[in-house]
């Protein structure tokens, strides 16, 4: 099991189709820095939701960046009732690295 953290832009890098090519069964995504920004980027979203369903891949977004970045906008109603992304905290994210045997930083 690899936590993929994605801190990269999905507006000037192509990291996600990257890290889908990579990604296992059971693997989880979490977007952070830049990264939060796939939140409001619908092809991310698609994709996200797409590999959540074929590969039963977790997803989450880190709270504070995404604040940091104001990366709530009219998709948090699609976020908010998806089962597939969840928004975590700093101790969250801390137990996600704990909880996967490894991760890899895109």
């Amino acid at each position: 099991m690899t936590l993929h953290i994605i801190s990269s832009s999905p507006y000037c890098a192509n990291v996600i189709d990257l890290v889908l090519n990579r990604c296992a069964q059971n693997d989880g995504i979490i977007l952070i820095q830049d990264g939060v920004y796939g939140v409001n980027h619908l092809p991310t979203l698609t994709k996200l939701n797409d590999v959540h369903k074929t590969k039963n891949i977790h997803c989450y977004a880190l709270e504070d960046d995404m604040t940091a970045r104001g990366s709530y906008s009219s998709k948090d109603n699609f976020i908010n009732n998806s089962s597939f992304i969840a928004r975590v905290s700093v101790e969250d994210f801390v137990t996600l690295t704990l909880t996967h045997s490894a991760s890899i930083s895109w």
